[in-house]
């Protein structure tokens, strides 16, 4: 770095001695400059962006990608790079390796071609690195044509062809999905045969029908124990409500001979039917005492009734001094009789006819 020069390239020994000062890097910086940016730390290192000569390849200049390290006891830059074109074609390579190694299912691979219709991969040898373009499938469809108009999609697409399927290759229909990476120009192809479709459709249908089927004795059997379980929630409700309205027949047919009979909640498991006794157990309570007031009130009217035929019926009177004779013979005065069978009282006064006659002066009073 002292003098900024060569002092060794082993592929170019003819540069060894010369400045470095007219090279620059992709970004238009000095190289040279941008190698003394690099840190003293020996165990750091950095990496710079340039354009450098490839051997063998004339006077054009190459991206590079170089890693510099800075010798701290001689001030000296050590550097190595790797031309992008040559890493990215060792890149395109095991990229291509590895799809090679890609299968699905029992014939599914995937087929890759370049912007010019060679096939750079392919598991069937006698394709590889063929010319592709223009080859047509037995019905006249341009494959590799139809798959880059198709395939330039930013979403890729699907194409429809008949292919030669593995092992032997035998031609057969075919659907693939066909894209292209727009970096590299290639074209990726990845189908399956109708007739693998096919056959996996009808083992699905199958497994579907299987699993229809035995949802459906599932739901059949959930059905039927439901509806035993229903029936037989239905007799022991039953059973309780025959329960409960018999408690009921047998309180209205007892009641209706004692009056005083009374239903007990406790013998009901229903709210509705406890609530029932009670109020059925105030309304015997209220009929009750309705009797009991009947009862009463019809002996009392019984006992005036009697009263009053007493009365009502011949009653042996002294023809001289109005004495009534009672049954047992006793004569009592006729005020004393009466008022002792009957509600009737009196009061005492003289009539007209007995004024004149016993006081005549008051007469004409």
């Amino acid at each position: 770095m002292k003098n900024r020069r060569h002092i060794l390239h082993p592929l170019n020994p003819e540069i060894e001695g010369k400045s470095l000062s007219n090279v620059e890097t992709l970004l238009g910086t000095s190289l040279i400059d941008e190698c003394d940016r690099c840190p003293l730390d020996p165990q750091k290192d950095m990496f710079i962006d340039y354009r450098w000569y490839k051997p063998g390849c004339g006077e054009c200049l190459y991206t590079k990608v170089g890693i510099v390290k800075r010798f701290t006891p001689y001030n000296w830059i050590i550097g190595t790079g790797e031309y992008m074109d040559d890493a990215e074609e060792e890149i395109k390579r095991e990229v291509l390796r590895y799809i090679d190694s890609l299968q699905f299912g029992d014939n599914g691979y995937i087929a890759t071609l370049d912007k010019t219709g060679i096939m750079l991969s392919h598991p069937n040898p006698v394709y590889r690195n063929k010319q592709m373009m223009h080859i047509q499938d037995p019905n006249g469809v341009r494959v590799v044509e139809e798959s880059f108009n198709i395939g330039r999609n930013p979403e890729g697409g699907f194409l429809s062809y008949t292919w030669g399927k593995p092992p032997d290759f035998k031609p057969a229909p075919k659907l693939s999905f066909v894209k292209v990476n727009e970096k590299w120009n290639w074209l990726f192809i990845a189908g399956v045969y109708t007739d693998e479709i096919d056959k996996i459709t009808a083992e699905r249908q199958q497994e579907l029908y299987g699993d229809v089927l035995r949802n459906l004795i599932q739901i059949l059997a959930i059905l039927i124990s439901l509806t035993a379980l229903s029936f037989l929630f239905t007799i022991y409700i039953s059973g309780k409500l025959k329960s409960e309205f018999n408690n009921i027949f047998k309180f209205l047919k007892k009641s209706s001979t004692d009056p005083a009979h009374q239903m007990n909640p406790e013998d009901f498991h229903y709210a509705e039917f406890v609530e029932l006794a009670k109020y059925a157990n105030e309304n015997a309570k209220i009929r009750l005492t309705a009797e009991q007031d009947k009862e009463k009130l019809i002996k009392e009217l019984t006992e005036a009734l009697d009263n009053i035929k007493t009365l009502k019926g011949m009653l042996p009177i002294c023809a001289s001094c109005g004495k009534v004779r009672e049954g047992d013979g006793h004569w009592e005065q006729l005020e004393t009789y009466v008022k002792a069978h009957s509600e009737a009282d009196f009061s005492h006064g003289l009539c007209p006819d007995c004024v004149k006659k016993l006081y005549p002066e008051y007469s004409g009073e």
